[in-house]
């Protein structure tokens, strides 16, 4: 046993100076040019893209959306039926979620976690929160749109001084640049006090990730093309 050890740990050992020995020839080998190295040194980026993406995730918003049509689909017919309704979506359909329990059963949502009303609260957040509970004066706006132009960004001492104060204009006369037009979430997001919408200064260009959109003929999909 004794020299099987020894035989194992022999042959390990050769692996891994073979290894060493191939990184340091590649190494050795590899040509980076002046620009390469000024760059790295700098800590400027090695590419420059026209745009900048942020990404969509489609699969858990269509699911979330098909949930909440069904139970609004059933309270509706035991209200016809004259049923209890067992189901209350108003009341319940916030509370749920900050649930981890749900996060588990849904796989297709990701979720990240945040802090909330304080630094010993942690809530869930996603770009599905944020554009259901989006400000009242961006309801005309679409998913699309909404991860577009704004984007969410903490809220600070000027911020709530706005916000707090009755008067009505977005922004105080002050030097250079003037502030980007900003709202506060709708009273149910989890990160109300510490969070606010911002409009962007750039617009970026969102990347839908999932499956693709049905087509609007078929039968069988025409629910899930208006849900698109």
């Amino acid at each position: 046993k004794n020299q099987d050890t020894i035989s194992y740990s022999d042959a390990v050992d050769k692996s891994r100076r073979l290894i060493l020995r191939c990184f340091n020839t590649l190494a050795s080998k590899q040509e980076i040019s002046a620009v390469q190295v000024a760059s790295y040194v700098m800590g400027w980026p090695d590419h420059y893209p026209s745009h900048t993406f942020v990404n969509i995730y489609l699969i858990g918003i269509e699911r979330y959306l098909e949930q909440s049509l069904t139970k609004l689909k059933e309270e509706k017919n035991c209200t016809n039926n004259g049923l209890p309704i067992i189901n209350n979506v108003s009341s319940n359909i916030y509370e749920s979620v900050n649930e981890i329990d749900e996060v588990e059963d849904d796989q297709h949502e990701s979720f990240e976690l945040e802090t909330g009303i304080d630094n010993e609260h942690i809530v869930l957040c996603n770009k599905r929160i944020d554009y259901e509970l989006r400000p009242n004066e961006l309801s005309h706006v679409c998913l699309y749109e909404f991860n577009s132009d704004y984007r969410t960004a903490k809220i600070t001492v000027s911020d709530k001084a706005l916000f707090d104060s009755d008067s009505t204009p977005r922004s105080v006369p002050r030097r250079g640049r003037p502030p980007n037009d900003r709202w506060q979430f709708q009273t149910q997001h989890p990160q109300y006090s510490l969070h606010i919408i911002i409009r962007r200064s750039f617009r970026v260009v969102p990347v839908l990730i999932g499956p693709s959109i049905p087509r609007a003929e078929r039968e069988d999909t025409k629910e899930r093309y208006a849900r698109a």
